[in-house]
């Protein structure tokens, strides 16, 4: 039996073999510098570290660009799976760089395969756990339930429990 990956897999399988992910295939050889992974961080973390330092952050999307256009994160900028290394390497040492997706996985697999690239002296890449629907859910929900003055939401009231009269 043989199977075929779906486009998003084989897109994304191409580009760990461009990045050189040859960590995939076989263990570290003895004297090989240790795998470096990703630091996970969560979607409220990342929106409070936005509103504080938005310049200091660079957000990639590797959604195809259809996704990002339909939702994304505010300031998150597309980033083609077979230039993101590339795209990486171009930015200022001080970029803390975060790299993101629908619900992680991919995004996970990317930075690893892009700081196995860009090796020791490479950046430390950040993943949002959870991707962009991780952030709808905890950073968008709770504003959209925001009134306009920018106070909370008044809580939901139970309905006072009514009683029914013989015979209704």
């Amino acid at each position: 039996m043989r199977i075929t990956p779906t486009p998003r897999v084989a897109t994304t399988l191409t580009a760990l073999a461009l990045a050189g992910a040859t960590w995939l295939a076989a263990p570290a050889a003895p004297g090989r510098a240790p795998l470096r992974l990703p630091e996970p961080v969560a979607a409220g973390a990342l929106a409070t570290a936005l509103a504080d330092q938005p310049a200091a952050y660079m957000l990639l999307d590797v959604r195809p660009l259809w996704q990002h256009r339909e939702y994304h994160v505010p300031g998150a900028v597309p980033a083609d799976l077979d230039g993101v290394v590339e795209q990486v390497r171009g930015l200022p040492g001080d970029t803390r760089i975060v790299i993101l997706d629908r619900d992680g996985t991919t995004a996970w697999a990317v930075a690893g395969a892009v700081m196995q690239a860009l090796g020791p002296g490479g950046p430390t890449l950040r993943v949002l756990q959870g991707g962009t629907a991780a952030w709808f859910h905890t950073v968008e929900v709770p504003r959209m339930g925001a009134s306009a003055t920018g106070q909370a939401a008044p809580a939901r009231t139970v309905p006072e429990a009514r009683t029914r009269k013989a015979g209704c």
